[in-house]
């Protein structure tokens, strides 16, 4: 777990963040981004790298995209490509090696235990509405282990440690909502 939080904590706290760190002005994101992309370099191990790697043809789709059917100025040495659609190709794709970054360290710092349980814990107030998060939490826990290089076997039961809120869980929850509501301010 993220700082022996509660795996729901963390796991809200990452959702409070991701949209938060990913909607920063131009500036900012590429500082947002380099910190990211730091910690999760050194963080998370082969994991970032992989996520990264996965992502070369979403990363090419998003330089063509824009870099090629955006109007504007266009480049000398390649008039096929025009400098604002660069400018938006790199904007964009720092927005996802941010999501990426945060993903990394995320699911280094929850392994998919925690993960699960931590979304069960955030999914069963949703039950009236009809949510049936036991089944939710257990087809993702099925794809997350097909998406293992050797997937153990199946297991015949799942069960999921929740451990109870503590007051550090809330404070920090809160503390992430307050340097949110201050990084959009």
């Amino acid at each position: 777990m993220v700082m022996g939080m509660h795996p729901s904590a963390s796991l809200l706290g990452w959702l409070i963040l991701m949209p938060v760190c990913a909607s920063q002005p131009v500036p900012r994101l590429y500082w947002v981004a380099a910190l990211l992309v730091g910690v999760a370099w050194i963080g998370t191990g082969l994991r970032f790298r992989a996520l990264v790697r996965r992502s070369r043809w979403l990363f090419l789709a998003i330089v063509v995209f824009f870099a090629g059917m955006t109007p504007g100025r266009t480049l000398d040495l390649l008039p096929f490509l025009t400098v604002d659609g660069l400018r938006m190709a790199l904007e964009h794709s720092a927005r996802l090696v941010v999501a990426l970054a945060m993903v990394a360290i995320l699911m280094a710092g929850l392994p998919a235990r925690a993960l699960l349980s931590g979304l069960y814990g955030l999914l069963v107030p949703l039950r009236p509405l009809g949510l049936a998060a036991d089944r939710f939490v257990l087809r993702l826990g099925l794809v997350l282990q097909a998406l293992e290089p050797s997937p153990p076997p199946m297991p015949d039961r799942v069960d999921l440690d929740l451990p109870a809120w503590r007051g550090r869980d809330a404070f920090g929850v809160c503390c992430l909502v307050a340097v949110a509501a201050a990084a959009n301010w």
